[in-house]
């Protein structure tokens, strides 16, 4: 009898050392992937964050040139006081007609070790 107990133990089931190796393996991976895929989902996050926020400086700045009436032709670059990040860039350009000027604004900023740009262009007219 026990000849047949070592044969029962022998043959009983259960993982051995190299599937759980592997397992862990497997989990390590998936969890190395999960971690990347957050980082990218975070500066992907904040690339977004920063471009509306340079949209919405971009739009700003063109309504207070809109508000200080007909622009005069030249180039402009300043810092947004309260975005310290964001720089902005003016060049107002004539066209065809002499009371049409195009306004060309760039937002540039600086997101990890690549500088981004935004542009926005519009036309102002002079009142009548």
């Amino acid at each position: 009898m026990r000849k047949r107990d070592q044969k029962r133990f022998i043959n009983s089931s259960g993982f051995t050392f190299v599937e759980i190796l592997v397992a862990l393996a497997i989990v390590a991976i998936l969890f190395i992937v999960t971690l990347h895929s957050h980082n990218l989902s975070l500066l992907r996050y904040q690339f977004s964050e920063d471009y509306l926020r340079a949209i919405s400086l971009a739009e700003l700045k063109i309504s207070e040139i809109e508000l200080n009436g007909f622009p005069p032709i030249g180039r402009e670059e300043g810092v947004f006081k309260d975005f310290p990040r964001f720089r902005w860039v003016k060049n107002v350009s004539e066209t065809l007609f002499t009371d049409i000027r195009k306004v060309d604004i760039t937002i540039i900023w600086k997101q990890g070790n690549k500088v981004q740009e935004y542009s926005l262009t519009t036309y102002l007219g002079r009142g009548a």
